[in-house]
């Protein structure tokens, strides 16, 4: 008769140390889930043909000087949207363009590095940070 007691206790101790472990995982709080890699909107624009003018560089200067000229046309040689530019691109410079040059450069390249709420950039990235631009070609 002494092993009822002791059989008893072993099952209430399993009994309530498996209710123990169930609460436990029930309410602790899910690991991590890794978040896929955001891409930029240059990463995205790759994948369809898109190919960004240098940012870094000189590489692509004189398609920068290209695009510059018409940024700086009159409004009706140029029929789509003006990229925006920090500060005043000179029409006549007499630097070859150098200060303008940076200006578009660096405003390509906070463009292609956002990872959201890009939509409305994509148009501008094409028409102003592209080496294959209609812009290029209508020159």
């Amino acid at each position: 008769m002494a092993i009822k007691p002791v059989l008893l206790t072993a099952l209430t101790a399993g009994t309530v140390g498996g209710g123990a472990t169930g609460v436990y995982f029930l309410l602790k709080p899910d690991a991590p889930v890794a978040k896929p890699k955001t891409k930029t909107l240059k990463e995205v624009m790759g994948t369809n043909g898109f190919e960004a003018l240098d940012t870094e560089g000189n590489t692509d200067n004189d398609t920068w000087k290209k695009l510059i000229a018409k940024y700086t046309a009159d409004s009706t040689a140029v029929e789509v949207a003006k990229i925006a530019i920090t500060g005043e691109i000179e029409k006549s410079p007499s630097d070859d363009h150098v200060a303008n040059i940076d200006k578009f450069k660096k405003a390509c390249k906070n463009l292609l590095e956002k990872t959201e709420g890009y939509d409305g950039d994509k148009v501008t990235v094409i028409n102003w940070c592209n080496k294959q631009s209609k812009l290029i070609s209508d020159s």
